[in-house]
């Protein structure tokens, strides 16, 4: 392990010297090791400090929310609840639960434990929807289910001792000689009985309603299907989250055991609304003045969610100046509201506030001059850690001056904005993941000009700078056998727009829902060189559910790619299940040579992508021509493929998940 004296610590970090780096080592918080005179931080001892700064300084605002909360319901978690009902008792266990566990979810942030947090968000979302399903019945019938469940997790615990001989005789014994309280083996069983008859429960669920269902109707169906999916699969460990603690080497693998601010931001948004909503809950049965006292602290928090999500609002227009000239603005980002964001780019080893303070007097200079627009945002991008003291007066300074607080964007919270909104390199620095190469036919739909329950026709149009010759078009879908029509093959000069029709006929696309539909585009260009591009369209059920047509709003398009000399899939079979790996052998042809593909797949991203059989069977033809595709392009063909290992970090579940990692093989 690499060892670092505490002045190369200090320069690594990003500290103008090293006295604070020894400071916090006298104080204990820091481990080292002294040699001779010199004290000495491990590389990892080193980093996970940062780390922890880092986490601290960027989600100060969620951190204080939180906090504060917690201060406000210490108020209120010693006042005694009346026993009005049923329901009183659960709100008194609902509320000290999610109060232990909301305390500990900001620790394990604290530390950098964001993934096991995330586990306890989903235990306080269950305590909430439980609790405002209960709640939500004008009866008590919900709370006595609630609590008759208890006599079926009795019985079924006793069932179990009984199969253990050693426990049955400690149990024997206790009803010789019960204590007070006690309720015998038989009495248990009796009234498990009675509430089973009665209720009818199943499974391990208390409701006659699934969490989902529960969610629904308190309104918190949004949560349910995006935070509470995500949190449970690191609950019960699901392939999905596997990227999260192991990382691939070229020859392996390597434990990524570390602290992180993943999920960091997301546990604290998720902590204070659902302890909240329980708080929330509680004063309302009992008339507390809780909700006033939260009521200017939520509204802080919703402005403070604004303002997060503004790092991912898309810019009407970007523009680049850097170098001499550039009026201290590298990008300039132009909101539709005619606001715009500055951002300067700064590549210095050692980022001191002298240098700071310069940026922004300069920048001043040319706002009171009246040659730029004062901004809305203002955000230096760094290609080394600043100090924390040279961040905070620059903020300081900055704001005394009249210009907006500056955000610092260091390579480490630079890399998490990056990877956590793929469009943030597009709306801040122009840099798009799909672009229109020069000099090729572009052909693309300019929308639908009519549709209905008979036939729906689309305006095609080559606004490339040359000819598309021998177009073909077909729409596509994600396991639909897709649809073709006249004209099937026809030449668009640059400029020049045709119509197609699709006759809607008999079931079409029928009633099941195509979780993904597009127009594809087969064309090449004078020298023979075939492309194709695509646009994805919505289907749309018809108010009736008779079926379903195509959504005048199309969606994204793909500007033209080459296309790889031609193969043809043969068969797909499947293969005998090895473990937890489903696997298919694809036969096909290239270029009239018979070849073989071995794709092998966990068979619990089934579960992930949420996948009928007959959907995964499209998966896995769909990522064996993605795959095909890519070895003809490397020019590099191999008899096994496996898709676990192109598996990436992703907070998305069902299709989305599929798609992110089926887009990936390009």
């Amino acid at each position: 392990m690499r060892y670092y004296n505490t002045r190369d610590l200090a320069k690594i970090l990003g500290y103008n010297d090293d006295s604070y780096i020894r400071r916090i080592i006298n104080e204990g918080k820091l481990k080292a090791e002294k040699r001779g005179r010199e004290w000495y931080v491990s590389e990892e001892e080193g980093w996970n400090y940062r780390t922890k700064y880092v986490i601290r300084s960027t989600f100060k605002n969620l951190f204080s929310f939180n906090h504060q909360l917690k201060l406000l319901v210490d108020g209120y978690l010693k006042k005694e609840i009346r026993n009005i009902g049923p329901k009183d008792a659960l709100i008194a266990f609902t509320l000290a639960k999610a109060y232990k566990t909301h305390l500990a979810i900001m620790l394990l942030c604290k530390e950098g434990y964001g993934e096991d947090a995330s586990i306890l968000n989903r235990t306080i979302f269950e305590l909430l929807i439980t609790l405002l399903y209960i709640l939500k019945d004008p009866t008590d019938e919900r709370a006595y289910r609630y609590y008759a469940f208890d006599w079926i997790l009795r019985e079924r615990m006793f069932n179990y001792t009984e199969q253990k001989p050693e426990l049955l005789l400690q149990l024997e014994q206790r009803e010789l000689k019960p204590e007070v309280g006690d309720v015998s083996i038989s009495e248990i069983k009796q009234m498990a009985k009675q509430v089973q008859t009665k209720y009818k429960y199943k499974g391990y669920n208390w409701s006659d309603k699934s969490l989902g269902k529960m969610a629904e109707e308190v309104g918190r169906n949004g949560q349910y299907k995006t935070m509470y999916r995500l949190s449970s699969q690191h609950t019960h460990s699901h392939s999905r989250v596997m990227n999260d603690y192991v990382k691939r080497t070229e020859n392996g693998f390597i434990n990524f055991a570390g602290i992180s601010d993943n999920w960091v931001e997301e546990d604290l948004v998720m902590g204070f609304d659902f302890f909240s909503g329980i708080f929330a809950a509680a004063s309302d049965r009992y008339g507390w003045k809780g909700e006033k006292e939260l009521e200017p602290l939520f509204d802080k928090f919703i402005k403070t969610m604004e303002e997060i999500n503004k790092d991912v609002k898309k810019t009407e227009k970007v523009e680049h100046y850097g170098g001499t000239g550039d009026k201290n603005r590298d990008v300039i980002g132009y909101t539709p509201d005619g606001e715009v964001d500055y951002f300067q780019c700064k590549r210095y080893e050692r980022l001191s506030h002298s240098v700071l303070k310069g940026e922004l007097d300069s920048l001043l200079e040319h706002v009171s001059s009246g040659n730029v627009k004062r901004p809305r945002r203002l955000c230096f991008v760094l290609s080394s850690p600043a100090s924390a003291d040279a961040k905070d007066q620059a903020k300081k300074y900055a704001v005394e001056k009249g210009l907006p607080e500056p955000a610092f964007w260091e390579p480490m919270i630079l890399d998490k904005k990056v990877k956590k909104n793929a469009e943030a390199l597009d709306n801040f620095f122009g840099i798009s993941s799909e672009k229109e190469e020069e000099h090729l036919p572009q052909v693309d739909t300019t929308g639908l000009i009519a549709y209905g329950t008979h036939e729906t026709r689309f305006t095609v149009v080559n606004h490339g700078n040359i000819p598309a010759v021998d177009c073909s078009w077909s729409l596509m879908g994600f396991g639909w056998p897709g649809y073709m029509s006249e004209p099937t093959v026809f030449d668009l000069n640059p400029g020049q727009k045709l119509d197609l029709r699709i006759a809607m006929q008999g079931q079409f696309m029928g009633k099941r829902p195509i979780k993904e539909l597009r127009l594809h585009f087969k064309f090449r260009d004078s020298k023979n060189n075939w492309y194709y591009s695509e646009r994805y369209l919505t289907p749309q059920l018809v108010p009736s559910g008779a079926f379903y047509r195509i959504n005048a709003v199309a969606g994204k398009y793909f500007p033209a790619r080459p296309l790889m000399s031609e193969f043809n899939i043969e068969s797909i079979y499947p293969l005998d299940r090895t473990g937890l790996n489903e696997t298919r052998l694809v036969s096909y042809t290239y270029n009239g040579t018979p070849k073989s593909l071995k794709i092998n797949i966990s068979a619990t991203l089934s579960t992930v992508w949420q996948f009928t059989a007959e959907e995964i069977e499209s998966a896995l033809k769909e990522l064996a021509e993605k795959r095909i595709t890519q070895m003809i392009k490397m020019d590099k063909f191999e008899d096994d493929f496996n898709v676990n290992t192109y598996l990436k970090s992703t907070q998305k579940t069902g299709f989305e998940a599929y798609k992110e990692l089926r887009d990936s093989l390009i």
